[in-house]
C-alpha cells in the first residue's frame, strides 16, 4: 500500500490546488475553489465504492484481533504478528476514510462539515497511515522470517523463536516504524481557513510544509530511504525466505503469506505516465488488501475458522456459550 507516498499530493489534490490559488489571492481574503471538485472517477472509487470496503474491513479486522487475542490463539507466537497486522490494517482503513473517502462523500452529499473534518484531520491521519503501513509491511516480513526459521531450522527454532525474542522483534518493528515516519507529522499543515464562494462554506486550506517541498529531503527520504525500507528490502526478504521454504517443503501454498504484500507493491511498478490515472484504483487495492486478510485466514486456518464460526453463532443467537470450553473442544478434535 504505497499510495501514501504519491497520494498525499493526490489525496488532497482538490484542496492543495485550491490552497495554492488561495494563497496567491490571500490579500483579497477569498479562497478560490475553481479546482475544488474532484473527478467523477474519484467520486466512484474513493467516495462510493470505498466506503463498504472500509466498513467491512474494519469489522473483519476487529474480528481478527478478537480471535488472535484469544488465550488459546496467543499460545502460538505467529498469531501475535497477525493480530498486529490486523490492527495496523485497521489504522490504514480509518486513515483512508478520513483522508480519501470522507471528503469525497462531503462533496457528493454537499456535506461540507464532513469535508472540513477531513481536512482538519488529514495532517495527523496521513502520518498515522504511513506509520501503520510501515508496521504492516515489516510485520508481514517478520512473520515470513519466523516461518522460515521454523521450517528450515526446526532444531534451532525452539532456541531462536522464544516468546522473549518474538516480543523483542515486534517491539523493534514498531519503534523503528515510529522513528522512520516521525517526519511525516511535519509534512502537511493547515495554512488558513478560507471561505469558498462556490460552495458557500468555510474550509481549511492544506499545504505541504517546507520540509516536504525541500528537494534534498524528498531525494533522501522518498527516492532512497522510502524505496529501500518500504519496497526493495522487505520484498527481497519475502522472495528469498519464501523461496527457501518452498524448496525445503515442496509445498507451494506457502507463497500465500506474501499475497497481501504483493498486492501492496504492484502499484510501485507502474510507469510514471500511468500513475496519476491509476491512483484512485490503487487506493481501492489498498483498502481491499486491508480488508481481505480474514478470507485468507478462514480458508487456510482451521482454528481461526472454527473460532470465527463460534463467535458469529454466539453473536447471532445471543447465546451464553462458554467460548473457552467450546474452543478447547475444537483444539482437542484437531
Amino acid at each position: 500500500a504505497f499510495f501514501i507516498d504519491g497520494n498525499i499530493q493526490r489525496a488532497l489534490t482538490s484542496t492543495v490546488a485550491t490552497s495554492i490559488h488561495a494563497v496567491e489571492i490571500v490579500a483579497a481574503a477569498i479562497c478560490c475553489c475553481s479546482s475544488f471538485c474532484s473527478k467523477a472517477v474519484e467520486y466512484e472509487a474513493e467516495g462510493v465504492l470505498a466506503l463498504p470496503f472500509i466498513v467491512i474491513g474494519l469489522m473483519a479486522n476487529a474480528m481478527s484481533i478478537r480471535i488472535f487475542s484469544h488465550r488459546h490463539m496467543r499460545m502460538q507466537c505467529v498469531n501475535w504478528y497477525l493480530m498486529l497486522l490486523a490492527a495496523s490494517d485497521s489504522v490504514i482503513l480509518i486513515g483512508a476514510f478520513f483522508v480519501l473517502t470522507l471528503p469525497r462523500l462531503g462533496e457528493v452529499l454537499h456535506w461540507w462539515s464532513a469535508t472540513a473534518i477531513s481536512y482538519y484531520s488529514t495532517p495527523y491521519m496521513y502520518a498515522f497511515m504511513t506509520l501503520a503501513q510501515t508496521v504492516s509491511v515489516w510485520m508481514t516480513t517478520a512473520m515470513s522470517i519466523h516461518r522460515f526459521v521454523g521450517v528450515c531450522f526446526p532444531f534451532k527454532a525452539g532456541e531462536l523463536l522464544t516468546e522473549r525474542n518474538v516480543k523483542t522483534l515486534i517491539f523493534c518493528v514498531i519503534v523503528a516504524s515510529v522513528l522512520f515516519n516521525s517526519t511525516r507529522f511535519f509534512e502537511v499543515y493547515i495554512a488558513d481557513v478560507c471561505y469558498m464562494q462556490l460552495i458557500g462554506a468555510e474550509l481549511p486550506v492544506l499545504l505541504p510544509t517546507e520540509l516536504r517541498m525541500d528537494p534534498l529531503y524528498r531525494k533522501i527520504f522518498y527516492e532512497w530511504a522510502y524505496t529501500l525500507i518500504m519496497f526493495a528490502i522487505p520484498f527481497t526478504i519475502l522472495i528469498v525466505v519464501n523461496t527457501l521454504v518452498i524448496i525445503a517443503v515442496h509445498r507451494y501454498f506457502h507463497l500465500l503469506i506474501v499475497f497481501a504484500f504483493v498486492v501492496n507493491i504492484l502499484e510501485k511498478l507502474d510507469m510514471n505516465e500511468l500513475y496519476a490515472a491509476a491512483v484512485p484504483w490503487s487506493n481501492m487495492l489498498v483498502m481491499t488488501n486491508a480488508s481481505i486478510n480474514i478470507c485468507i485466514y478462514c480458508m487456510f486456518s482451521d482454528k481461526y475458522r472454527q473460532l470465527f464460526s463460534l463467535y458469529i453463532r454466539s453473536f447471532l443467537c445471543c447465546s451464553k456459550v462458554n467460548k473457552d470450553d467450546s474452543f478447547q473442544m475444537i483444539l482437542t478434535s484437531h
